[in-house]
């Protein structure tokens, strides 16, 4: 991509508010939690498909993506509205797991999250896994792990698997300059991946049943800052 260097300010603004947009909407955590319950409604239907539940409403609209084997048409199909019209339906199932968790995305009861660290929080997180069962909370569905990743702007590098089309700009005298060398803003995020580890859990969950269980107060205690 080649534009006239007298643009350049605008590429940089553009840059820059995509750079914020993405952290502040697309992986403002509260997003993110409505997402992991999202994932976590369809992992918990296949793996019920998977074990022959009977449910009260066939997923046919899903069995090809549990199974593995989609078509495009399939995949373009599944759309918004049947997903949420199943969700409903699913709310009534006698899954307990599967019933919550729709009720929860389709009413906006959301997890709330915590501060992970991968590198230092292991020990943490094993821990809390037992303490959750121990409470009656699947911790593959209640206790999640999420990462949240962009790479706003990421200099040429020829020959890369990976590799970007770079943005030059074409200087007054004709020549070109790829854009990270000459903007002192872009070379500051470029090639910079920006990581974000949360867990989500069902505090409401938790905060009502600690009035009567020891080990709900722990868990909570654990999830502190």
């Amino acid at each position: 991509v080649v534009i006239k260097s007298s643009g350049m300010h605008a590429v940089e603004d553009y840059i820059m508010s995509r750079y914020q947009m993405y952290w502040q909407v697309y992986f403002h955590p509260v997003s993110r939690s409505a997402e992991v319950i999202l994932t976590k409604i369809l992992h918990r239907a296949r793996e019920l498909y998977r074990a022959h539940y009977t449910f009260q409403y066939e997923p046919t609209p899903f069995i090809t993506f549990f199974e593995g084997n989609p078509s495009l048409a399939q995949y373009i199909a599944l759309d918004e509205r049947v997903l949420l019209t199943y969700f409903g339906w699913w709310q009534e199932e006698e899954d307990p797991i599967l019933s919550d968790l729709c009720e929860r995305f389709l009413n906006r009861r959301l997890f709330q999250f915590a501060s992970f660290d991968p590198a230092t929080d292991n020990e943490r997180f094993q821990t809390l896994k037992r303490l959750f069962s121990d409470v009656g909370l699947h911790p593959d569905y209640y206790l999640v792990t999420d990462a949240s990743s962009d790479l706003p702007y990421d200099f040429y590098r020829p020959g890369e698997p990976s590799e970007r089309v770079p943005i030059y700009l074409q200087m007054q005298d004709g020549s070109l300059r790829e854009l990270s060398r000459a903007s002192e803003i872009v070379d500051a995020i470029s090639g910079k991946r920006r990581v974000d580890y949360k867990m989500y859990y069902p505090e409401d969950w938790l905060l009502r049943e600690s009035k009567h269980c020891p080990k709900c107060r722990t868990i909570l205690q654990h999830l502190q800052p």
